[in-house]
């Protein structure tokens, strides 16, 4: 099964206690993380979307830190 969430894309198998992976956006698509289920995956995938926005806002440079 494979759900699309905020871009990036959750891929389970259907077997028992498989889990879940977590695949990047397009276009390269890499193996970011491994979940146990389909709710751990999208709460993961809600963290890095706000891990992306705290750096693509700055907030994360030593003059931001340091302040």
């Amino acid at each position: 099964m494979k759900i699309y969430y905020r871009g990036y894309l959750i891929s389970r198998i259907d077997y028992p206690d498989s889990g879940c992976t977590v695949f990047g956006r397009r276009p390269e698509r890499r193996t970011l993380a491994a979940e146990d289920d389909t709710r751990l995956a999208m709460h993961w995938i809600d963290r890095e979307v706000l891990r992306q926005k705290v750096k693509d806002a700055g907030w994360l440079t030593s003059q931001a830190v340091s302040a």
